[in-house]
């Protein structure tokens, strides 16, 4: 009985698992040689917006915005006739709550948010903004940074914020 039991127990720990297919995933993607030559107004593709000086009582409740400072992303040798975007993208310093930029230096409350033209915000990790089509090899990804209040901000300070973008072509 004992033998029994024994090589009961050695021949159900050593059975193969059983899976049953459930399913297919398929991957698809495009690869493109559109690539174009980015730069600023400052002639660089590492740049700096300067917002101008306010004063906290432009910031005193939560969702004031402040200091709307126009910037551009200039792109040549594009091939023409063809969608292109900016993505803003920043794992560490990111609000996910709103899609802002938490300075990394700065009084408390205050952030940084990114806006096309039109106004419409730039969600830093949301995906494309500013999506237009290059026309004679070449296009400009107008935007805008302002300060926004989170919380009212009080105190006064130095405000430092950083974000990558790269160019995309939805």
């Amino acid at each position: 009985m004992k033998k029994s039991l024994l090589v009961l127990l050695v021949t159900s720990s050593i059975s193969a698992s059983v899976m049953a297919e459930n399913g297919v995933i398929t991957f698809n993607g495009e690869i493109t040689a559109t690539t174009c030559d980015i730069s600023s107004s400052e002639g660089s593709k590492d740049f700096t917006v300067t917002l101008p000086k306010v004063s906290t009582t432009a910031l005193a409740n939560a969702g004031d915005i402040a200091g709307v400072t126009q910037f551009d992303l200039l792109l040549s040798n594009c091939t023409s006739n063809v969608a292109v975007a900016a993505n803003f993208e920043n794992t560490t310093n990111t609000d996910t709550s709103n899609g802002n930029l938490n300075p990394t230096q700065g009084p408390a409350g205050v952030q940084i948010r990114l806006a096309d033209a039109a106004g419409t915000q730039a969600v830093v990790n949301g995906g494309v903004a500013g999506q237009t089509t290059i026309v004679s090899g070449s296009a400009t990804l107008p935007f805008q940074a302002y300060y926004f209040a989170k919380t009212p901000v009080t105190n006064a300070g130095v405000v430092v914020a950083q974000v990558n973008y790269s160019i995309t072509y939805p």
